[in-house]
């Protein structure tokens, strides 16, 4: 087998730190491509420098020191984005034909049973309290109360609007934001006095009926 593997640390440039350790050929190291999305995000903010830690191994090698060394960082509690802990099998390793009909002879027929009295009684109490009342119906009375506070609550769009600096009243929310081209939302955030919005349009304004 060839001896040409290698480790490599990859360092963030911000700190200094480890944040991967990797075995691979020589341009490896260098590679960009095949990196998970943590790793990319790390050198995107930081940057990232390379120290190759050994050099002129066999895969086997390789893999036991790169197994070795993610375990040594995380039991000091340091953070990786290593997704495995290393040594994860020889590459190009594949599975006799025996062992795939074995395999698959095992996966024949194989069908998810019913749940145990045990199991539906955890889902049971894990579904109390729904609040997205899923497969609820109201009751008409309930309905009939809903309709009635709905009627009696008066549309946002309603509502009169005017102008503090002209006094020009407005018959709704959209007709005074229309009348110098406010976005209606942003009009009534300021109504209602949200703080990113202290005017609209250069003017303050204020709601006339309730």
């Amino acid at each position: 087998m060839a001896a040409d593997r290698c480790v490599y640390f990859h360092r963030r440039n911000d700190t200094g730190a480890v944040f991967y350790v990797g075995k691979g050929q020589r341009a490896r190291p260098k590679s960009r491509t095949g990196r998970t999305l943590y790793w990319q995000r790390i050198v995107a903010k930081a940057g990232y420098s390379i120290q190759i830690v050994r050099a002129g191994m066999t895969d086997e090698q390789a893999y036991a020191l790169e197994a070795r060394l993610i375990g040594l960082y995380r039991s000091r509690g340091r953070t990786l984005v290593n997704v495995c802990d290393g040594g994860a099998g020889v590459p190009g390793f594949q599975h006799t034909e025996d062992t795939k009909a074995i395999m698959a002879a095992k996966k024949l027929g194989v069908k998810r049973g019913p749940h145990s009295v045990e199991w539906n009684q955890k889902i049971a109490g894990a579904n109390k309290g729904n609040r997205n009342f899923l497969g609820h119906t109201h009751s008409a009375e309930t309905k009939r109360k809903m309709r009635v506070a709905k009627l009696d609550k008066p549309r946002i769009d309603s509502r009169q609007v005017r102008c503090i600096e002209s006094g020009k009243v407005f018959t709704s929310l959209s007709a005074a934001a229309h009348s110098c081209g406010a976005n209606v939302g942003n009009l009534a955030k300021h109504l209602n006095r949200k703080p990113s919005h202290k005017s609209v349009c250069g003017r303050t304004w204020e709601w006339l009926t309730l």
